[in-house]
């Protein structure tokens, strides 16, 4: 998947139906989700989140924090509670035009575009803290390395990035049509499904090969569990890890 693909893919979600392509809940499809009760939901996440983190004792500065592939700002907005700035950055326009309609936080809370497969537009040890949820799964594993390297050094020393990637398809039948369906036959069925002229294209990378890419680029593991982001025919993680501190 090139990088100009899922820029067309995601363009073509925020322009017909972004706050359901950010968060797919099946109901809500066709512009049927009502702005309060989605950005709950990212109010409520980003509650589990914190909770998370102060459960295993995993400090966070609360200095500026990134919220990579943010959409229409669902996970943004909730983390400015906890961040004195968040910046998120997301691919297509279209969702950050939409952004920035729904943004009741300017002060706290800025939008950024990025087109580019790096984070050249930041300085190295610019963030405290970075999240991405339900985002890498739609992205060609080669990719997601290159922003994971990029994680590194826009990283203070010592902070902390929590991601969400699938491993593998389940043992169900949509996980096996996952599984030995040619790729390029998925995304067609999912273009006509979806009815968008576009495709939410899933990836995964083996739980074990990530980690052992993650410590191989200099990250420290903190913890990875079991995350259902990814939905139901797909085992899913989460993974905490922190840039070194400086000696």
């Amino acid at each position: 998947m090139s990088l100009d693909k899922l820029r067309k893919d995601w363009e073509a979600f925020g322009a017909a139906d972004p706050l359901w392509a950010v968060y797919s809940d099946r109901k809500a499809k066709g512009s049927r989700w009502e702005p309060s009760e989605f950005f709950a939901t990212g109010v409520e996440e980003i509650r589990a989140l914190m909770s998370y983190l102060d459960a295993r004792s995993v400090p966070i500065v609360p200095g500026q924090a990134l919220d990579f592939g943010c959409g229409v700002g669902r996970l943004t907005q909730p983390l400015a509670d906890h961040f004195t700035k968040v910046c998120g950055v997301d691919i297509a326009a279209s969702m950050l035009e939409a952004a920035g309609r729904y943004n009741t936080r300017p002060d706290r809370c800025e939008f950024v575009l990025n087109q580019q497969a790096d984070l050249a537009l930041f300085e190295s040890g610019s963030f405290d803290f970075i999240y991405s949820n339900i985002v890498f799964q739609h992205m060609a594993p080669d990719l997601t390395r290159r922003y994971l390297r990029e994680f590194l050094r826009v990283l203070r020393p010592g902070a902390v990035v929590v991601f969400t990637l699938p491993s593998r398809p389940e043992r169900t039948v949509k996980g096996w049509f996952y599984r030995w369906v040619p790729s390029p036959l998925i995304h067609t069925y999912k273009r006509v499904r979806d009815g968008y002229g576009a495709t939410m294209e899933m990836h995964a990378i083996e739980r074990a090969t990530l980690v052992s890419f993650l410590e191989s680029i200099g990250f420290q593991i903190v913890d990875v569990s079991s995350s259902g982001s990814a939905g139901p025919n797909w085992v899913g993680f989460q993974y905490c890890i922190r840039k070194p501190a400086a000696d």
